[in-house]
């Protein structure tokens, strides 16, 4: 036990073992040992023996996800702290996106804030921003006052935005010439209708940037 005299017969050789609490690692000895590998004392005199100990280090790795849509604070990548270090991270949205929530430590979308007594992870989550697009009638039909709001194709990959396109509208039109435009990956994208499917307004998108 720690601070404890102990005493023992003149020429017993004791073993004298260390054992770090949590968030403590074990570094060395002093007195009659040294170094850090096994203790023992020969019990030929007093023996003084001091078990030296110093914080744990864990590691903070950082992530974007996906990869470039923003920057975080620390940076991402491994940060290496002491126990019990608490690290807030801070996440930008870049580009066309928005932050949308953290992953693993952290969760949500408030503050983030690490308690370090672990090796831990946290991710930055980010979504390409789309915008809510309208879609109107054609001209011989907004004399009514008719609007349909549409949702923009947040999934549809640029490079096949150019080819047809159908979507369906709140109360679909049944004519054709309805006008869409909206916004993906920072460009502005027009089409005109020019069929109506089983009930799905089919577009002919023109990139207008």
């Amino acid at each position: 036990m720690a601070g404890v005299v102990h005493v023992y017969a003149e020429g017993v050789t004791v073993d004298v073992t260390a054992t770090p609490a949590a968030g403590y690692e074990f570094d060395a000895w002093m007195g009659a040992c040294t170094g850090a590998g096994v203790c023992k004392v020969r019990m030929d005199a007093d023996q003084t023996v001091t078990a030296n100990f110093t914080l744990s280090n864990y590691d903070l790795t950082v992530t974007v996800n996906p990869p470039g849509a923003g920057s975080t604070n620390p940076i991402e990548g491994v940060h290496t702290y002491l126990y019990g270090a608490v690290v807030g991270v801070t996440a930008t949205a870049l580009g066309d996106f928005t932050f949308s929530s953290w992953g693993d430590a952290c969760s949500g979308t408030g503050a983030c804030q690490v308690t370090m007594d672990d090796n831990k992870t946290v991710t930055a989550n980010f979504t390409a921003a789309v915008d809510t697009v309208s879609s109107y009638m054609a001209p011989s039909r907004q004399d009514a006052g008719s609007e349909h709001v549409v949702q923009a194709p947040a999934l549809l990959p640029e490079e096949d935005v150019l080819g047809e396109m159908a979507v369906t509208a709140s109360n679909p039109v049944v004519n054709t010439g309805a006008t869409v435009t909206w916004r993906y990956s920072g460009s502005q994208y027009q089409a005109v209708s020019n069929s109506a499917v089983n009930g799905l307004q089919v577009y002919l998108p023109i990139l207008m940037r």
